[in-house]
């Protein structure tokens, strides 16, 4: 995720990181997979940028984004997603 490229957004909503982020970050991400503290907050802050882009899910709702995302065999990309969507539940998708 180090090498993530991510452009501007210009949204004004930004997703939280609440408690079942944090605790994937702490029990999966650190504990199971033992990634350091620094690459963990940064993989879920990505995970929280990457959500900003998609609409607001308490705004417009027939907003509509879409987006790719690619990667190297075992470069992270399951734990982006599985970040990612944890986030998306968390935060009202």
């Amino acid at each position: 995720m180090s090498g993530a490229n991510i452009k501007s957004n210009s949204n004004s909503w930004h997703p939280k990181i609440k408690d079942g982020l944090r605790d994937f970050r702490r029990d999966k991400l650190e504990g199971v997979y033992d990634i350091n503290e620094n690459e963990s907050l940064n993989l879920i802050n990505k995970a929280a940028e990457i959500l900003s882009f998609c609409p607001d899910p308490n705004g417009i709702k027939n907003e509509q984004n879409c987006g790719l995302v690619f990667g190297d065999v075992q470069s992270g990309k399951t734990l982006s997603f599985t970040s990612l969507a944890i986030c998306a539940v968390e935060n009202g998708y």
